[in-house]
């Protein structure tokens, strides 16, 4: 048993250092952990990412960086290491207090005055327009006392 999980850590170690060193400077403070799963029964790369702008950038250079992974993982022998057939990424991202915006209830002045005939004769429609009705009538009355 120990000894798998130093294989496993010397895998993930040298995952992450074929990664990093294959990935443009701009991305590698943008990701979040880098996982090497069991997918189908094929080990898989999995880099994730903390912002959706640093995936975006990924898939734009993803080309030009697989390349430069597979050059380095045949220069540094990796075969006996870690071996996976594909390359995945994801986003895995929560915006802080600050990124998010309130939810502000929108108000406006109220210009109808509520005061209408209605004509419906289906009577679940005509309950839907007494509600609307009656709806506009308590905002012009909550305005009023908003004024005072």
């Amino acid at each position: 048993m120990e000894k798998n999980v130093w294989q496993e850590l010397e895998k993930r170690k040298a995952l992450k250092a074929l990664v990093f060193d294959s990935i443009d400077e701009r991305l590698k403070n943008l990701i979040a952990r880098i996982d090497l799963k069991s997918i189908g029964g094929k080990e898989v790369c999995v880099i994730v990412f903390n912002h959706p702008l640093a995936l975006q950038e990924w898939k734009r250079e993803e080309k030009q960086t697989l390349e430069k992974m597979r050059a380095l993982y045949k220069q540094r022998g990796l075969k006996d290491i870690v071996v996976f057939s594909k390359v995945l990424s994801k986003v895995s991202f929560k915006p802080t207090l600050s990124e998010v915006e309130e939810q502000k209830e929108q108000t406006y002045k109220e210009r109808a005055t509520g005061e209408f005939k209605i004509k419906a004769t289906d009577e679940s429609l005509k309950a839907c327009f007494e509600s609307i009705k009656e709806l506009i009538k308590h905002n012009r009355l909550k305005e009023r006392e908003c004024k005072n």
